[in-house]
């Protein structure tokens, strides 16, 4: 897993990367071992936003775009807490990541039940050797 976390106007410290890390690896537990894919990507951007339109308060932003399989998955929260937003943030793409993850298994349930449905319309016989044998019971 390659996790890339960068700030705008936030002063990224150790303990910050840390929890960041912490949650990331929270919200992929679903992918089980393919979290450890070197394929999987992360970006993390945390951003404080000086004066945001509440009047001068400064308004966290934390956002994560996750690069799986050709599939992206994006997510953002907001608070006025940084540690806050990141863990909004963390509960969001794990809600994602469930929902892309049942998709996936729905389609390929879906697509083998079509299979199964076309095979049994096939006129084939159970057993595949009967059409080897004729009315005598003599192999042909």
């Amino acid at each position: 897993m390659n996790v890339v976390v960068q700030g705008t106007h936030v002063e990224l410290t150790s303990l910050l990367k840390d929890f960041v890390h912490e949650k990331i690896d929270d919200a992929l537990r679903p992918f089980g071992e393919m979290k450890d894919d070197p394929a999987l990507k992360v970006d993390v951007e945390l951003e404080a936003n000086k004066g945001h339109h509440r009047k001068g308060e400064d308004v966290f932003r934390a956002e994560a775009t996750l690069s799986v399989r050709g599939t992206v998955l994006r997510v953002e929260a907001f608070s006025d807490d940084m540690y806050n937003a990141i863990t909004q943030m963390k509960h969001k793409l794990t809600r994602e990541i469930r929902s892309w993850r049942e998709k996936r298994i729905t389609v390929a349930r879906d697509g083998a039940r079509s299979a199964t449905a076309l095979h049994a319309d096939d006129n084939v016989s159970e057993e595949p050797f009967d059409d080897w044998i004729d009315e005598d019971g003599e192999t042909v």
